[in-house]
């Protein structure tokens, strides 16, 4: 499975294709729920079986040629889904979902069911790399602190409108 280096190639890549054809790029940031916990536990042996199983799951559920799916440190995976809006995204990321819940580590007596995976989604249509990776980033800890296993969808918002936080008051007023 390809590393962060060509992860990071193909986003910068895909967003500049994006800007180009006005076409969206989804992004999925997979993380591996409770990792810490079964490398504790199992040992690092079981943990790469994890890690290659969630690979082969990834790999399993994106079937374009342009779609990349790629290590990006840890236990953390990305995907990139060039000329995927969000609604094309969540039904990979629902795939991956259903996917790895058929991974079984036998070597560890690990049933399936026993792993799975939170998924942060965001989509952009050109911008920044960072911007993109950053606002999956976010809604990949949405997911985990709404109970992981799940996947949450960044908000959307127009690259030219700046976010701005709102005050209580000025609310009432308005």
């Amino acid at each position: 499975m390809p590393n962060r280096r060509r992860f990071d190639e193909a986003l910068h890549l895909a967003l500049r294709a994006a800007s180009r054809s006005d076409r969206p790029v989804g992004l999925l940031i997979v993380d591996a729920d409770h990792f810490k916990r079964f490398n504790d536990r199992y040992g690092h042996a079981v943990g790469d079986e994890i890690l290659r199983g969630l690979a082969r799951c990834l790999s399993a559920c994106i079937h374009r040629p342009h779609d990349l799916a790629c290590r990006i440190g840890g236990e953390e995976f990305g995907v990139i889904l060039p000329e995927t809006d969000a609604e094309g995204a969540a039904q990979v990321a629902a795939r991956l979902h259903d996917e790895v819940a058929t991974l079984a580590v036998a070597s560890a007596g690990l049933p399936a069911g026993a792993v799975t995976v939170s998924i942060g989604l965001a989509e952009a249509a050109g911008g920044s790399q960072a911007e993109l990776h950053r606002a999956a980033d976010t809604a990949l800890y949405a997911a985990k602190g709404a109970g992981r296993n799940r996947t949450c969808r960044a908000e959307a918002r127009p690259l030219a409108a700046p976010l701005r936080l709102v005050a209580a008051s000025d609310v009432a007023a308005s």
